[in-house]
């Protein structure tokens, strides 16, 4: 089972359009897939038309073992745990517990094989939602909105990771994909031109275009995939989870991080793989 968090401590970068349409993206390539909705606004929960039992992901985070109850069907062909919005609270309850940051980790871990790919949608800001996300991935999957704002950002986002790996999760790597791109413009191309300076190997070759189809898709309760498979949007996304797929082959069958020899710690510039973040990425 392989888990990625798409994460970005600042808002309104897409992540939960990436969470809902990778996760179909991933369904369409023989993936059983799990989306976790971590936000207390519950977005995600709202874009796949997920109808939550008694047992929510508030409840999960209090009690782990619970995670099996939690899940129900949604958009897609996936299924979900879902969130309400008191899930905050918990978030905030949690602080002064024992192994507060591993608690979605171990929901996870209790759910054994039954799914291939669990997709988490993070909470922006930097609190015990995105280090409960990150201490329970894989990967942490970065949309960079085209714009300096948003690029900015990534550094502490970056640096949160670093400190997950360093502190809960060995194992965590990061990615980033440009988001919401629009080629018409020179600014959004000025831009993704220096996230692939800045970031360089941590940066995918997809790039997710500015599409409405985009974000028509969650007002009829589905993914663009289904809602407009044509679209450039659901094209991005498709290419998207397969460039993914081929970097996971990089990890050891367990989908953990397995040496500093492999492929993928090269490409990520460090002795084992070790998060640093490039020189300009702070400027």
């Amino acid at each position: 089972m392989f888990v990625y968090a798409v994460a970005n401590h600042k808002g309104g970068v897409g992540k939960t359009t990436a969470a809902a349409t990778l996760g179909a993206a991933f369904v369409r390539l023989g993936r059983r897939v799990l989306l976790i909705d971590l936000d207390p606004q519950s977005s995600l929960t709202v874009a796949v038309r997920a109808r939550p039992s008694s047992v929510t992901i508030e409840n999960v985070i209090d009690t782990p073992c619970s995670a099996a109850n939690a899940i129900v069907p949604c958009a897609s062909g996936m299924e979900i745990i879902p969130a309400r919005a008191t899930l905050a609270i918990q978030l905030q309850s949690i602080a002064h517990k024992s192994r507060s940051n591993s608690r979605l980790a171990s929901a996870i871990d209790s759910l054994g094989a039954r799914f291939d790919t669990v997709v988490i949608d993070s909470p922006s800001g930097m609190g015990a939602g995105l280090a409960n996300a990150l201490t329970a991935a894989h990967v942490a999957l970065v949309p960079v909105k085209c714009d300096y704002l948003s690029l900015r950002c990534v550094a502490d986002t970056l640096a949160m990771c670093g400190a997950i790996r360093h502190s809960a999760n060995p194992r965590l790597q990061m990615l980033a994909f440009a988001s919401m791109f629009d080629r018409r413009t020179t600014y959004a191309v000025d831009v993704l031109a220096e996230a692939r300076a800045r970031l360089g190997p941590w940066m995918v070759d997809t790039v997710v275009p500015c599409s409405v189809r985009l974000a028509e898709a969650p007002a009829v309760g589905t993914t663009v995939l289904d809602f407009a498979p044509r679209s450039p949007g659901a094209a991005a996304y498709s290419s998207l989870a397969r460039e993914l797929l081929e970097r996971e082959s990089h990890y050891g069958t367990t989908g953990r991080y397995s040496s500093g020899n492999s492929r993928l710690a090269k490409r990520s510039g460090g002795r084992d793989g070790a998060l640093r973040a490039p020189a300009a990425a702070h400027g």
